[in-house]
């Protein structure tokens, strides 16, 4: 079964959307491909676990592949971990990651960041978590959960990310 998000787009598009029951996992990935002509600095990336849904424990990663033009056919082979939770021993989660990179589990408010050092031209790059549906009423069949992705950075020089040709956030 395939839990991928819809994207806004899908969505204002009126595209047919799939039935969230309640105890799904569901995985929220987002991808960032930066497409400007300069490299960035220190990229954050924030959402919130959607109202209606329960983050599920150690399930942070920050992905990166390296962008291949020629095989575009296997999307996600070849990703290279550069953070994750991982449950130890004491069956508690620690985070460990490449240097730079920052995993932050959701506060008491559901939020959730993820920082990256850099988004270099030459990869894209993926943040993702897990959810699990909560409990529905009686009378609620399915629900719609609304993801809020958003993320801000910094260029190399400096400058804010007004003044040059933007990184590309994608959902998927």
């Amino acid at each position: 079964m395939d839990n991928n998000v819809l994207s806004a787009e899908d969505a204002a598009n009126n595209d047919l959307r799939k039935a969230v029951l309640s105890g799904d996992t569901l995985t929220y990935r987002v991808k960032l491909q930066n497409q400007g002509f300069f490299e960035s600095d220190v990229v954050h990336v924030y959402d919130t676990v959607p109202e209606g849904s329960t983050y599920v424990d150690g399930s942070m990663k920050i992905y990166r592949q390296k962008i291949d033009l020629l095989d575009s056919i296997n999307e996600y082979a070849d990703l290279e971990v550069m953070a994750e939770q991982t449950r130890n021993a004491a069956g508690s989660y620690e985070t460990s990651t490449e240097a730079g990179y920052e995993l932050s589990s959701p506060g008491a408010d559901g939020s959730l960041q993820w920082v990256l050092p850099s988004l270099s031209l030459d990869y894209e790059y993926y943040v993702q978590y897990q959810v699990t549906v909560d409990d529905l009423p009686a009378d609620e069949v399915s629900r719609l959960l609304t993801n809020t992705a958003d993320w801000d950075f910094r260029c190399r020089n400096g400058d804010v990310s007004e003044d040059f040709p933007l990184p590309q956030i994608f959902r998927s």
